[in-house]
């Protein structure tokens, strides 16, 4: 994560307190999937943090993260990949 953040001088030393606020989140996003998405929220209450992990949600729901794999089963599984990507199809069946 910090590899894609550090172009852009962010750097997470504890995940869960500088992600709270949705704001990396949506810009490790954006650079992950080369996508422009919509900014930030810069407030501080929780409403802001809120709507920045709703924009990210959204965001995720929207088919993205479907694109990315297939599932947790084929991610971890180097052969459960080979056997889904190269499916044979025989001829016969043609």
């Amino acid at each position: 994560m910090n590899g894609f953040l550090k172009n852009d001088g962010i750097e997470i030393t504890d995940l869960f307190a500088d992600l709270s606020s949705g704001a990396i989140l949506l810009r490790f996003l954006s650079l992950v999937s080369n996508t422009e998405l919509p900014p930030a929220s810069r407030g501080r209450l929780k409403v802001h943090k809120l709507e920045n992990c709703s924009k990210a949600l959204t965001f995720l729901k929207g088919g993205w993260a479907r694109r990315l794999h297939n599932g947790p089963a084929l991610t971890c599984d180097t052969h459960a990949q080979h056997k889904h990507t190269y499916r044979h199809t025989p001829t016969s069946a043609l």
